[in-house]
C-alpha cells in the first residue's frame, strides 16, 4: 500500500468519524425514550468504529491479492461514501476554526478574576458511592475529582448602573444518582456558599434517581443567596418516575422554580425580567408570556445552550446554560468530541454570544458517565459589569 493509499485512508476516517460523532450529538438532543436514545447510541457507536476496520480488512485482503495499482482495487471503496467522508473531513475543519471564531468573539466580554482547582482525589472512599465510579477514578488522568471554582466578570452593555458588580453564582448537572455521595455534594455546596453572591441559578440535571429526591431536604437546602436559588430542570429530571415530587421537594428547600415561566424581580431597586426554558423536555414558556423587547434587562435560566436561538429572538441579554459538561472528554487542540446538541460541540463549555445576548455554559459538577479528561467539574461566580 503507498503513502497515497495511506493519506487518502486516514482523511476519509478522520471525516467518518466527524460526520457520525455529528449524529451521535445530533441524537443526544432530541427529547427521545432514554431506551431509544441509547439503542441509537450503540448503533452510531459500532458504526462509527466497526464500518470502517471491515472496509479497511477488505481493502487490504483484495489489494493483496490484486495489484495496488490495479484500478479495481478502488472499485472495491464505496464510491459515494468516500467522497462524503472526504466532504465531512473538511467541514469539521471548517467547525473547528469557527468555533475558535464564537471562542475569540465572546473573549471580549468576559474576563477570568480568579480560578481555583480543588484535588478531592484523596476523599474518593467518602465521595464516591459506587463501584463504578470507584473504578473510573483510578484511570489516569481522570478528573472527576478535581473540582473547578472559577470567578469571571461578564461585560453586559445593557445592565442597569444599579446592577453593577451583581454576583450570580452558576450552578449545572448536579446529577443526582448516589454514585457521587452526599459528602461531595456537601462540598459542591460549601464551595459555592463561600461565594455569597446576590443569588444562584441552577441549570438542571439535578436529579437523575427518584431514591436521591429527598437530598432536597438534607443537602441541597443548604445553598443559598441573598436573592434566592433558582433552578430548572433537564432532560435527566424528566426522567423520573416523579417529577412533581422533586419539584415540589426543591420548592419546599427554599428554591425557586423557574421551568416554563417568565417573572420579574426587584434587584437593587431595577426590575429584570427572569425566564426558564426546559424545551425540548418540558414546555418553554409561551410566546405570549415573554413580553416584547424593551428595556428590561433580562437573563434566560436553560437547561441546554441550543435555546440561545430563543433566547436571542426574545431579547435575552444573558442565558445561563449547563447540559453539555465541556464534552466530557477534550483533547488537546482538537477540544471535545462530542456533546448532546444540535450545534454539535460548539457550545460544548464556556461563554459565547450571539447578537446582543450573551451565554455561559457550565461544565457542570458531576454527571452519569464518570470519565473527565482535560475537563473538570466547575462552579462559576459571575460578576455583572456594565462595561
Amino acid at each position: 500500500m503507498s503513502l497515497a493509499h495511506l493519506f487518502v485512508f486516514a482523511i476519509a476516517y478522520m471525516g467518518h468519524l466527524a460526520l457520525w460523532t455529528r449524529i451521535h450529538c445530533m441524537v443526544h438532543s432530541l427529547p427521545w425514550k432514554k431506551w431509544v436514545i441509547d439503542a441509537l447510541e450503540i448503533s452510531i457507536f459500532a458504526i462509527a468504529i466497526f464500518l470502517p476496520l471491515v472496509w479497511a480488512i477488505w481493502y487490504l485482503v483484495w489489494g493483496w491479492l490484486l495489484d495496488w495499482n490495479e484500478p479495481r482495487v478502488w472499485y472495491l471503496t464505496p464510491l459515494v461514501y468516500l467522497p462524503l467522508c472526504w466532504l465531512c473531513a473538511l467541514l469539521a475543519c471548517v467547525l473547528w476554526l469557527s468555533h475558535r471564531w464564537d471562542v475569540y468573539h465572546a473573549a471580549r466580554y468576559v474576563r477570568q478574576v480568579a480560578e481555583t482547582r480543588h484535588d478531592f482525589s484523596d476523599r474518593h472512599a467518602e465521595f464516591l458511592g459506587g463501584t463504578l465510579f470507584q473504578g473510573a477514578n483510578r484511570l489516569p488522568g481522570n478528573e472527576i475529582l478535581r473540582l473547578c471554582v472559577n470567578r469571571r466578570e461578564l461585560v453586559l452593555p445593557r445592565l442597569p448602573e444599579a446592577l453593577d458588580g451583581w454576583t450570580i453564582t452558576h450552578l449545572s448537572d448536579l446529577h443526582l444518582t448516589g454514585q457521587m455521595t452526599k459528602a461531595y455534594y456537601h462540598q459542591v455546596i460549601d464551595q459555592a456558599n463561600q461565594f455569597e453572591s446576590d443569588c444562584v441559578m441552577v441549570a438542571g440535571d439535578v436529579y437523575d434517581k427518584d431514591h436521591c429526591i429527598d437530598w432536597a431536604t438534607d443537602v441541597l437546602f443548604r445553598l443559598q443567596a441573598r436573592a434566592g436559588v433558582f433552578f430548572v430542570f433537564g432532560n435527566h429530571d424528566v426522567r423520573l418516575h416523579d417529577v412533581v415530587a422533586a419539584r415540589r421537594a426543591l420548592v419546599s428547600a427554599g428554591w425557586n422554580d423557574l421551568g416554563g415561566a417568565v417573572q420579574t424581580a426587584q434587584w437593587r431597586g431595577e426590575t429584570v425580567l427572569l425566564a426558564g426554558n426546559e424545551s425540548p423536555w418540558f414546555a418553554a414558556p409561551a410566546e405570549d408570556h415573554v413580553p416584547p423587547v424593551d428595556d428590561m434587562f433580562r437573563i434566560l435560566l436553560a437547561h441546554t445552550p441550543d435555546q440561545i436561538d430563543w433566547a436571542h429572538r426574545h431579547g435575552f441579554d444573558l442565558v445561563l446554560a449547563g447540559h453539555n459538561h465541556g464534552g466530557q472528554i477534550r483533547l488537546p487542540i482538537a477540544g471535545p468530541l462530542v456533546s448532546p446538541s444540535r450545534y454539535g460541540v460548539r457550545y460544548a463549555g464556556g461563554t459565547f454570544r450571539r447578537g446582543e445576548t450573551l451565554m455561559q455554559v457550565s461544565r457542570g459538577v458531576s454527571g452519569t458517565n464518570p470519565l473527565r479528561w482535560n475537563c473538570q467539574p466547575e462552579i462559576t461566580q459571575l460578576v455583572l459589569r456594565r462595561e
